[in-house]
């Protein structure tokens, strides 16, 4: 103690153990594919960044929220882009479904996840 005075009511240790903060943001989407989807919001994350996102459909009590793992890859006046790269098999069958409802091609989205493995990029 300085002066008789605690400063801190925990110990603090030195450490060097990985740790990572998740950034709280939201918006609205402005389209969206089974690849990704640029997000409408008044601040956005560096390009580069690895994020987990939360898509969420319907409204409450029945409303389904999708997860996804993703990387921002782009960023502009109104928000940013962020590519998927990891969603599980529920997330990735709700996702599909939801393009393929708002698709005025739907023979098309079908060709293009015949195209794929999983959200692998074309080579």
């Amino acid at each position: 103690m300085r002066n008789g005075t605690k400063k801190r009511e925990f110990t603090r240790v030195s450490t060097k153990i990985r740790a990572e903060v998740t950034a709280i943001l939201s918006g609205r989407t402005r389209d969206m594919s089974v690849k990704g989807f640029y997000l409408v919001c008044d601040r956005s994350l560096p390009v580069g960044t690895e994020c987990l996102v939360a898509v969420y459909l319907g409204e409450p009590p029945g409303q389904v929220r999708i997860e996804m793992a993703g990387t921002v890859v782009r960023v502009d006046d109104t928000g940013m882009a962020i590519e998927f790269s990891k969603m599980d098999i529920d997330s990735f069958d709700h996702l599909r479904k939801l393009v393929l409802y708002n698709s005025t091609d739907t023979d098309q989205v079908e060709q293009e996840l015949k195209g794929h493995l999983g959200l692998k990029r074309r080579k």
